[in-house]
């Protein structure tokens, strides 16, 4: 098994704290972020683990907001820390790569300036009128495992996109309810910038985001 880089900043931590049972749970191939946030949870505590993950990378206070039952007190404190905005980008750019037990699609998720409404949802919430990418999935036809287009590609008739909006990725994977929203790597729109490149890998319930620009480990394929 090749960890990603999150697993392998958790095995970090979970050996620095000694959280034996939180080490077992990260080196277990079969077992979600989600399960092996609870059982950090059910180890170390609410006030302990939010105390190290407010230290440690975005990605682990995101997922801890997303499937832990925390106090407001505590989610506070890790919304701090969950998301990273990496600077001016154009658009978005995803490639699976060899190893992506999935398939789906991807759109584009905004808050414009001054605005506290996520578009496109807060304009419909008919996914059908949500600009998606084609269907993805890992292969050697490059016009099915990569996808590229800029920012104001994904505005529709009721919710445009205005330079300055804050931007993140979203992809909607085949069977599960929930999409995965990437807002531990929000960006700028900036109208001409470079899009913003992930690569992903993974299965259906644990696929992986790595972000050009985001994190050294990443190396564009």
């Amino acid at each position: 098994m090749t960890l990603d880089i999150h697993k392998r900043r958790g095995i970090e931590l979970a050996t620095k704290f000694g959280a034996t049972k939180t080490l077992e749970a990260i080196k277990n191939k079969d077992f979600c972020y989600k399960t092996i946030l609870e059982t950090a949870l059910d180890e170390n505590g609410a006030d302990k683990l939010v105390s190290v993950l407010k230290e440690s990378d975005p990605f682990w206070a995101q997922n801890a907001l997303k499937y832990l039952d925390l106090s407001k007190e505590h989610s506070d404190v890790l919304l701090d820390a969950a998301t990273v905005n990496i600077g001016e980008r154009g658009g978005l750019f995803i490639h699976l790569i060899p190893g992506a037990a999935y398939f789906g699609w991807m759109t584009m998720f905004w808050r414009n300036p001054g605005s506290l409404y996520t578009l496109p949802n807060a304009a419909t919430s008919d996914q059908d009128k949500w600009k998606w990418s084609i269907m993805l999935r890992a292969s050697t036809m490059s016009e099915y495992n990569q996808w590229g287009a800029d920012c104001s590609d994904f505005a529709i008739d009721n919710a445009t996109i205005e330079p300055g909006a804050t931007c993140w990725m979203v992809v909607k994977i085949d069977t599960v309810d929930a999409p995965w929203e990437l807002t531990q790597y929000t960006f700028t729109y900036t109208s001409g910038a470079e899009k913003l490149k992930v690569n992903s890998w993974g299965a259906i319930r644990s696929p992986n985001f790595c972000g050009i620009g985001i994190d050294p480990g990443c190396v564009a394929s």
